[in-house]
């Protein structure tokens, strides 16, 4: 349902100046600042992090019509997109450059991208990735599919670049930038050692100058880093070559949600009212009218429910699996699909299910507290048999059924729908089935087959402070976005934590106006006296971590012993927020702190 666009940022010579000085200001203070002399680019955008706030202007006015990059809801495209389009280059430079030459007679431009990529696809893309395994997971599926269609929108924007006609080696095209590349940069007066290998050198053969060009899966607040990436490279590779380059290029893969064909035709509107532009009823858009976030996830199920609602009764064919960490609304999600079917929501905790009559005997008591019930449907198995009317059973932490699994399968078999008790047959002939899990890597094997997934992101500052605004609203007190952005930071982004914390903080400001005015100082002294956190939402134990990795690159099993805390506190609660801060990062060889991170703890 996910499908790749391909945006693509020129940065000529002209706005390449333009922005120079801003970035390598930045960048240069910043490092003296660390006391480095020495920094990969990665270092370095780990630095420009830190100045974003001076950098991001000079960008932003600079390219006013800068393309919109939206949420990325597949965190494991970016890694292999990169390596196919690493791979795709090679081919083109050795054993594909027959085609890659021959591609060059065609004058029909489908002809042309068409005999780059049967080349590409079958010699080289479609072994690499039997090789890799990823094709046996069926989780792994809808990345693959997206990386694909990715790597071809490149070959049909390279196929665009190459002139007719003209015939040009691929190696004088695409330039080798295989070698890590290290030279010392200069800059009023100070010098630092950097050293990083661009994803890609192209020569245009429009403009006929040599460009970097980057690969970027495209992600709402990073694009001033990549450009600051591109133009230090840039200047590593005039170092290094000499003067020449002075353009740049960014190639900007963006997922968005796809409309399959049939969707596209509205569920006949109630009366007087008119159907959608976008497909959706009025029923599905106004369930989920006011959601905050997750709009990849939220476009996904109201495709979903839309073509539920095509069947008498509204039903979903297919099983959804919510996935992403705790507080990203995944209960809530759940409701909002069941009030676009219009049907009872029956959400059951997977920790508190033991076997088949637990969970048959909680959507008995959730139907009758709706006043319905299941209906006497003969025998199965020489048991009574009822049939179940149209409901939503949602399973929030899935994964923790683990062995007894089996017991369910039947239930999520579209075809069986069935679920055997150890004294009555139940059958959801009419039932949606939605999942929810933490981590993907928990779930059984069976779950993967059965359930399609959807990936939840972390919600942004400016999105929970969204989500506050409205409860101070209704207290008739009015406070600064600022105000609500720290205190969604101290809450680690998560809505739900968010929202306590703001009733908390006006509680203490009805009690205490003035001890606990709703401003910064007010929120500074609440976490100090009740919430143990700083401003960007470490508690003592994230801290702990951090100086755990004082010393170097540390594994799970290492830090489990080291730390006042268990392995799943660290999993599920510490790495994910140190990892959205970019105060860590997860390598082969263990945990490492980044720059950031080493700036944080001294």
């Amino acid at each position: 349902m996910l499908k790749p666009v391909l945006e693509t940022l020129e940065l000529g010579p002209e706005l390449c100046e333009r922005l120079r000085p801003a970035v390598f200001d930045a960048m240069f203070a910043a490092a003296a600042e660390a006391g480095r002399s020495s920094v990969s680019v990665s270092d370095l955008k780990d630095l420009l992090a830190q100045a974003l706030p001076q950098f991001r202007e000079p960008v932003l006015q600079a390219m006013a019509a800068r393309p919109a990059i939206g949420p990325v809801p597949l965190h494991s495209v970016g890694v292999l997109l990169h390596d196919a389009l690493h791979l795709a280059s090679q081919h083109f430079r050795r054993e594909g450059a027959a085609d890659f030459r021959a591609a060059q007679h065609e004058a029909d431009l489908a002809k042309r991208s068409e005999r780059l990529w049967n080349g590409l696809f079958s010699r080289r893309l479609l072994p690499w990735l039997q090789a890799s395994g990823r094709l046996d997971e069926p989780e792994s599926i809808e990345s693959l599919d997206v990386v694909v269609e990715a790597v071809r929108l490149w070959v049909a924007d390279l196929a665009q670049r190459l002139a007719p006609g003209e015939e040009i080696a691929p190696a004088a095209m695409l330039l080798d930038a295989e070698v890590d590349l290290r030279a010392a940069l200069t800059w009023k007066g100070r010098t630092l050692l950097v050293r990083g290998r661009p994803d890609a050198v192209v020569v245009d053969r429009r403009s006929a100058r040599p460009e970097v060009v980057e690969y970027k899966l495209g992600q709402q607040g990073q694009l001033e880093l990549q450009v600051a990436q591109a133009l230090v490279y840039l200047e590593l590779l005039n170092e290094l070559k000499g003067p020449g380059l002075t353009a740049a290029r960014l190639q900007l893969f963006r997922l968005e949600g796809e409309t399959p064909p049939d969707a596209a035709e509205a569920v006949t509107p109630s009366a007087g009212a008119a159907a959608p532009a976008h497909g959706f009823p009025s029923e599905v858009d106004g369930a989920f009218a006011g959601y905050i976030g997750n709009l990849a996830a939220v476009r996904r199920l109201k495709i979903e429910c839309t073509l539920a609602r095509r069947e008498s009764p509204p039903s979903m064919p297919v099983n959804v699996m919510l996935c992403g960490p705790g507080g990203l609304g995944k209960t809530e999600l759940a409701r909002r699909v069941a009030r676009a079917l219009g049907v009872p929501l029956v959400d059951v905790p997977a920790s508190g299910v033991k076997d088949v009559d637990g969970l048959l005997e909680r959507v008995d008591a959730t139907l009758a507290a709706a006043g319905q019930s299941a209906e006497p449907a003969g025998t199965d198995s020489g048991l009574p048999r009822v049939s179940y009317p149209p409901l939503v059973i949602f399973l929030d932490e899935i994964h923790l059924l683990r062995r007894k699994a089996d017991l369910f399968l039947q239930m999520f078999e579209p075809k069986e729908r069935r679920a055997v008790g150890s004294e009555v047959v139940g059958v959801f002939p009419h039932a949606t089935f939605l999942g929810a899990t933490t981590d993907k890597g928990l779930l059984p094997a069976p779950f993967l087959t059965r359930f399609r997934m959807v990936d939840l992101v972390a919600y942004s500052a400016p999105e929970v402070a969204q989500i506050l605004e409205p409860l101070f609203a209704r207290e008739g007190v009015k406070v600064d976005e600022a105000f609500l952005v720290q205190l969604a930071q101290m809450s680690r982004l998560n809505p739900r934590e968010a929202l306590e914390r703001a009733r908390e903080t006006l509680t203490h400001h009805r009690f205490d106006p003035t001890g606990y005015p709703l401003d910064r100082k007010g929120l500074r002294r609440l976490a100090e006296e009740s919430w143990q956190v700083d401003e960007l939402g470490l508690r003592e134990a994230d801290r702990a971590y951090l100086k755990a990795l004082r010393g170097g690159r540390r594994g799970i099993a290492a830090l489990d012993q080291m730390l006042p805390v268990g392995r799943d506190e660290i999993l599920t609660v510490i790495e994910p927020w140190l990892l959205q801060l970019e105060l860590i990062r997860q390598t082969g060889a263990g945990r490492e702190l980044t720059e950031r991170g080493r700036r944080l703890i001294g």
